[in-house]
């Protein structure tokens, strides 16, 4: 891809992923369960939301293989989220004292909806 190709590459998206989590509580396995998450994406600005989106949040990390939506690493806490832009994969992991968490998944690219409006 040439250099005029990516920059003409929408910076602004929503992503509709959907997959499988797996969580232990206290040392028991919790059975799977089925996800379906949305965000809405502007990589130009750097920001992103979820769900209903009543909020934006600063995306962690934007390299030319995958973003990072989230990540916090602090005591005995390991929280991240991020999709390949190659293969569309999704994969989450949160870790702590109390149980682990991960999800896979794929992301599909649809049209971007847009944030919540400024109130200043």
């Amino acid at each position: 891809m040439t250099t005029t190709a990516f920059l003409a590459m929408a910076a602004t998206f929503n992503l509709v992923c959907t997959g499988t989590h797996v969580q232990t509580k206290n040392n028991s396995v919790v059975p799977d369960t089925q996800f379906t998450h949305a965000f809405r994406v502007d990589l130009d600005s750097g920001r992103y939301c979820r769900a209903s989106c009543e909020q934006t949040l600063p995306i962690f990390q934007v390299t030319d293989t995958q973003i990072v939506f989230t990540r916090l690493e602090r005591d005995a806490i390991l929280i991240e989220v991020r999709v390949s832009r190659e293969s569309g994969f999704y994969s989450a992991i949160s870790n702590s004292p109390s149980g682990t968490g991960w999800s896979q998944g794929t992301c599909t690219k649809e049209p971007f909806t847009g944030f919540p409006a400024r109130k200043f």
